[in-house]
């Protein structure tokens, strides 16, 4: 079983960073450039969380590799997407 839960990109404590930079990808299911934010662990590993870079909203996207692979709208705006990862109950 995989360990639920989320881990974003460039973010540091005390100057370390523990997970990898943020980077940018093209065309990976679809179209266009995205920012890929940080880990998703919801349904697996290796699943990953993008900001749409080329979308006038810039929504935030999950990259699921196991089931597709597919890419599932997860927030409107990166705000709403923290909240979601800190409140959302699935967790």
């Amino acid at each position: 079983m995989v360990a639920q839960g989320a881990a974003l990109y460039g973010l540091a404590d005390k100057g370390v960073y523990n997970c990898g930079p943020l980077y940018v990808v093209n065309n990976l299911l679809m179209p266009g450039r995205y920012l890929v934010m940080g880990d998703y662990w919801r349904f697996a590993d290796g699943d990953q969380l993008l900001l749409a870079l080329d979308k006038p909203a810039q929504p935030v996207m999950v990259y699921l590799h196991e089931h597709g692979p597919h890419m599932a709208y997860f927030a409107p705006t990166v705000t709403l997407a923290l909240w979601r990862l800190v409140y959302e109950e699935a967790f």
